[in-house]
């Protein structure tokens, strides 16, 4: 019912609609005072027509590429975690657990290593997903960071890490904070992932 009356993309909802809505929606199971967990996933960086707030606030360049999307969320995004900690410190909620992750490069069509490359000094090329976690557990402002190789599948063991229940095996996937991820024991884990994923084929 909240989605008639916005604007919608190729792709689906544009970002600042459906994060208003999961922002609605994050005040309600809040207050209901029982565990809950909510998931929205972003879309914009999806095409090249960033949502119409982006364009109203002027944060984009318009240069119709996808980093004006890329540009867009971004800003949206941090919008909305902002909300949600404002939120939380008004009504002394203190044990909201924040998870923001990729869950693919970006798009191939939308050509980011030229637009790498375009940039001042050029730029690294990156091969990795985004995933971090904001629950202030180092009581400081300022966040650590964790290079244990990993993939997508320790995730999940991972956030059960943070959500109180350390070591945790979650299918294939290890908690990152360990540092006991199959990706982080060295050796040729492609292949190993895919002769572990044949193996367990053959016997299902």
């Amino acid at each position: 019912n909240n989605t008639q009356d916005v604007s919608m993309a190729s792709w689906g909802l544009y970002d600042d609609a459906l994060l208003d809505i999961a922002f609605d929606q994050y005040k309600t199971l809040s207050a209901s005072n029982h565990p809950f967990s909510l998931y929205a996933l972003t879309l914009d960086t999806h095409d090249v027509h960033p949502s119409p707030r982006c364009k109203e606030d002027n944060v984009l360049v318009g240069d119709k590429t996808i980093l004006d999307s890329v540009r867009c969320t971004d800003y949206l995004v941090d919008k909305f975690l902002r909300r949600v900690v404002d939120h939380d410190n008004e009504h002394g909620i203190n044990n909201t657990l924040i998870v923001v992750g990729s869950d693919h490069l970006a798009m191939g069509y939308s050509n980011i290593e030229t637009h790498i490359k375009k940039r001042k000094g050029g730029g690294k090329k990156r091969r990795n997903s985004l995933f971090f976690v904001d629950n202030n557990d180092n009581g400081t402002d300022h966040p650590s960071v964790n290079i244990t190789p990993g993939t997508t599948m320790d995730i999940p063991s991972t956030i059960l890490k943070f959500l109180g229940r350390p070591d945790t095996a979650f299918g294939l996937g290890r908690d990152l904070t360990s540092k006991k991820t199959r990706a982080s024991r060295g050796g040729d884990f492609e292949n190993e992932f895919r002769e572990l994923v044949e193996s367990m084929l053959k016997n299902h």
